[in-house]
């Protein structure tokens, strides 16, 4: 079931025999995948000293913005892959 929502209307449309959810599943596990290297690369380069000595903070500031979208959009995958299991 996707839940789209604004102030005045839920919409709730089962998707259970529309989607293909072994594949559906496969697909949002390879980015999860991708997305969890994203974060370990910029946890990397934000654990290093040398680099928040010499970097500008907007630049220090834009890092730390992309790793908390990066967690966030692992959070968002995670949920899918429970509400795919769901669908099984």
């Amino acid at each position: 079931v996707i839940t789209l929502a604004n102030p005045a209307v839920e919409l709730r449309i089962s998707l259970q025999g529309l989607v293909n959810v072994e594949e559906e599943s496969k697909r949002v596990q390879k980015e999860i995948e991708k997305v969890r290297a994203d974060v370990e690369f910029v946890n990397n380069k934000l654990s290093k000293e040398s680099f928040i000595a010499k970097a500008p903070a907007e630049l220090i500031a834009k890092e730390k913005t992309k790793l908390a979208e990066y967690e966030l959009k692992l959070k968002e995958l995670d949920a899918t892959l429970v509400r795919l299991a769901k669908l099984k």
